[in-house]
């Protein structure tokens, strides 16, 4: 294969990794949201489900990490040590403009910024959701101590 076809096929793979990302951020989304509601009613047994849910897609974007590290790595493979390193889609970006991929690179910035925005949601609503259950430790704990005689003001 010449390198040009090699270059575009790479251009390929990189588009069709990102949405699974996608796929995957929106269903981590999904659950983060579930477990704000979980946590407000206190369902601990519908939270540990959740929480199960949440790990296998952390395993399964780790896994789709690996690959995207793998593509960054053949890209590197080009020798072409003046790519910046700034941050990954930077790298890749820069990759498909050099060699004029420029359907891949349209293709590939938008799906980019689309994971960006839905890792961003994520971000928030998990603050959201540790703020939740801080206040729900904190008020356990102040029952607790009312029990054993521990008054709080």
């Amino acid at each position: 294969m010449d390198l040009s076809a090699e270059r575009s096929l790479l251009g390929q793979e990189i588009n069709s990794l990102w949405p699974y990302f996608i796929h995957l951020y929106e269903d981590l989304f999904r659950l983060t949201n579930e477990e704000y509601e979980v946590l407000k009613k206190s369902k601990i047994e519908e939270l540990e489900d959740i929480s199960k849910k949440k790990s296998i897609l952390l395993e399964e974007i780790d896994t789709l990490d690996k690959k995207r590290e793998e593509i960054l790595e053949r890209i590197s493979l080009f020798g072409h040590s003046s790519l910046p390193a700034k941050n990954n889609s930077s790298t890749i970006k820069e990759f498909l403009l050099l060699y004029h991929l420029e359907d891949h690179y349209q293709n590939f910035s938008k799906l980019n910024d689309d994971l960006i925005s839905i890792i961003e949601k994520t971000r928030r609503q998990n603050k959201n959701n540790q703020v939740l259950l801080a206040r729900a430790l904190n008020f356990i704990r102040e029952v607790k101590g009312q029990a054993l005689g521990q008054k709080y003001f």
